[in-house]
């Protein structure tokens, strides 16, 4: 049984319903163009490290390295 069947009303727990919940504010749109995406490409160098140590701790090796050249080949140069 939940314990919100036993509190009274005025303390129960209010679940996310579609009314509630909140739009994300963020565009996939590259920030080359006005959105708010970093691509690949643009990313810090640290940002990438950081996410193969933590991949690595749980056994699991990037497989990004595609993505990332088809990235380099289509924009180019970084934008910082």
């Amino acid at each position: 049984m939940r314990e919100d069947h036993v509190r009274p009303r005025s303390e129960q727990t209010e679940w996310p319903t579609a009314k509630t919940r909140k739009r994300a504010t963020h565009s996939p749109t590259s920030r080359r163009v006005g959105g708010d995406q970093i691509d690949y490409i643009d990313e810090k160098p640290e940002i990438r490290r950081i996410f193969t140590t933590e991949l690595a701790k749980h056994g699991i090796a990037p497989r990004m390295d595609a993505a990332y050249a088809k990235e380099m080949a289509e924009l180019g140069v970084k934008s910082w």
